[in-house]
């Protein structure tokens, strides 16, 4: 019993958002190798300005990582999770709702979009996200309504629907996800996925 939740231990301790996120900052040279060179720039001492979006149930763990390691550089930050946490004081903290959508999730969504439109030409918008994201800053995509958006979601899930599955539904529903909080920012957008 003792050997068991060591392990379990552990586990919870090697998946936190922060710790997987300061390891990828330390695994640059992976990326120079690839087709992403501005990784290392990233986190080079003399790296562009930044906007950070953080959200899901990680987020206030990882917005404290890149804060720590990317310091005077973040301009600043939003962090959205699902329930009120310590964070930087650089970031602005908001509650959404989760596993529905709620109107805290809708104003934390079309905040979340202010910032990658106010993301300068030569700044990055640094987005973190985590397990929850997609409930907890939600904004519907033209001619669709936060209780559509609800709906469907409950509905997927009572038919036994994995994140995938909502996910890929929910994308089609946004104005947010699949690609247009990148596609709504004034800079270069780089984002980490947990």
């Amino acid at each position: 019993r003792r050997d068991l939740r060591a392990s379990v231990r552990a586990a919870i301790v090697a998946a936190d958002g922060g710790r997987l996120l300061g390891r990828a900052f330390d695994e640059r040279p992976v990326a120079q190798r690839g087709s992403t060179p501005f990784l290392h720039a990233l986190t080079a001492r003399d790296g562009p300005l930044l906007r950070v979006v953080a959200a899901g149930k990680a987020a206030p763990g990882m917005a404290a990582v890149a804060s720590e390691r990317l310091g005077s550089r973040v301009r600043a930050g939003l962090v959205v999770s699902h329930v009120q946490a310590p964070v930087p004081p650089i970031y602005e903290a908001m509650v959404g709702g989760h596993p529905y959508p709620t109107a805290a999730s809708e104003r934390a969504g079309h905040r979340a979009l202010q910032m990658a439109e106010s993301t300068a030409p030569d700044e990055t918008l640094l987005v973190l996200l985590s397990g929850g994201a997609s409930a907890l800053m939600a904004v519907p995509a033209e001619g669709v309504t936060l209780e559509d958006k609800r709906a469907t979601t409950e509905r997927l899930l009572r038919a036994g629907a994995d994140i995938h599955g909502l996910n890929t539904v929910r994308k089609h529903l946004s104005a947010l996800k699949g690609g247009w909080l990148a596609a709504s920012s004034g800079g270069r957008c780089l984002t980490y996925a947990i």
